[in-house]
Parts: structure tokens; C-alpha cells; sequence
């Protein structure tokens, strides 16, 4: 999967090289205050505290766009997030090596629409509970996630932008028990990561 992203961001970047005189070429720095949350489908009536409350959060990327001649570009945005939730008085946090990639169509000359697809892949993850902090990597069924994101971009001047994003996965992270009246197991329910994203953009 990896050789996969890596073959489609070079393939981009090839077919955009020979019209490099009609390209517009930005690259930077950016972060995002963050919304996350864990969506659970189906949801259990049994569980405490469902379903899960959006926690704040953040994001630090680098990104590269190219804009065309024309209404359509390509961006890429390679960085470090942070997701998870909050059950009851437990505290979720899963950190990310993520890389979005975007079509970007732009409606003005400024100002963009953005969708495409997330790869991420979970570095650590965490529940932080009153009085003791574990390490629960081990009980996540995939670290790899494959997301969708749609957003909206308006660039303020030669440097700066601020954009709007939303993020939802397509891949579960966890599969979790989910229990009758007398806590037998009835079924599973599929947790997704899920967030919204204000984010800063400065041009290098």
C-alpha cells in the first residue's frame, strides 16, 4: 500500500513536470486546531458514556500544492496528528504519521474546494484515565487507516491561508464487543476515527 501512495504522488508530479511554466508552485508550513472524535456503528445501549465526546486536538503538517493553468491543482500534506475521543472519564489519544492527498478545484482565484483521499498510519496510542495513563496500542486490530477528507481553502495573501477540512474514516480501527442485558456478547461494533479541522498554512 505504501509503494502504492508513493507511485500516485510520483505519477502526479510527472504529468504536472513538461506544463511547469503553467504551474503555480507552493510549499510550507501548517496547523490545525482539531475536533476529533470516535464514530461507533452500531451503537450499545449498555456502554458507559456512548457514544464517544469529541475531544480538542492538533495537527502539524508540511505541504506542497500545484496549481495548474487552469480551475485544478493537487496538494499534499505529510504530517503528524492526533486523534481519539473521550468515554466516560477515559481519554483516548492516537497519534498519526498521516499523509492526505487532495484535488484541489478552484472556484476563485483564491479560494478552493478540496477532496480526496487519508493514509495514516497510528504511532501511539494512549487512554489517559484520572489517576493512571496505559498504553493500549496492542488492542487496536490495524494500525494502517484509509480515510476521505473534503474541505474549503482561501489563501489571505502571498503567505498565509486558513482552510476548513473534514475528515472521516473508511478503514475500522477497532472492532469492540457489543453486549445484551446480561453482558453476553450480541454483536460488534466498528470504531472510525472522525474529525473537523481549522487549519493555518504558511508559504516558504
Amino acid at each position: 500500500m505504501k509503494a502504492k501512495l508513493i507511485s500516485i504522488v510520483i505519477g502526479l508530479i510527472l504529468v504536472s513536470v513538461p506544463k511547469s511554466n503553467a504551474q503555480n508552485l507552493r510549499f510550507g508550513l501548517l496547523g490545525g486546531f482539531d475536533i476529533v472524535t470516535i464514530h461507533q456503528t452500531p451503537l450499545d445501549p449498555h456502554q458507559i458514556g456512548q457514544p464517544y465526546d469529541p475531544i480538542k486536538s492538533y495537527n502539524i503538517n508540511c505541504y506542497i500544492s500545484l496549481k495548474s493553468k487552469g480551475i485544478w491543482g493537487i496538494s499534499v500534506e505529510p504530517g503528524l496528528i492526533q486523534k481519539g475521543g473521550l468515554n466516560y472519564k477515559s481519554r483516548t489519544e492516537l497519534k498519526y504519521l498521516q499523509m492526505p492527498i487532495f484535488i484541489d478545484i478552484y472556484i476563485l482565484q483564491r479560494l478552493s474546494l478540496s477532496f480526496g483521499p487519508e493514509f495514516a498510519y497510528m504511532l501511539s496510542a494512549k487512554s489517559i484515565n484520572p489517576n493512571s495513563i496505559a498504553n493500549i496500542s496492542g488492542i487496536y486490530d490495524r494500525k494502517f487507516e484509509f480515510s476521505g477528507s473534503i474541505g474549503i481553502n482561501y489563501i489571505l495573501g502571498k503567505r498565509i491561508g486558513i482552510g476548513l477540512k473534514y475528515n472521516h474514516g473508511l478503514t475500522t480501527i477497532l472492532k469492540s464487543p457489543q453486549y445484551g442485558d446480561n453482558w453476553e456478547i450480541l454483536g460488534w461494533q466498528n470504531n472510525y476515527n472522525e474529525y473537523f479541522q481549522l487549519k493555518l498554512s504558511f508559504r516558504i
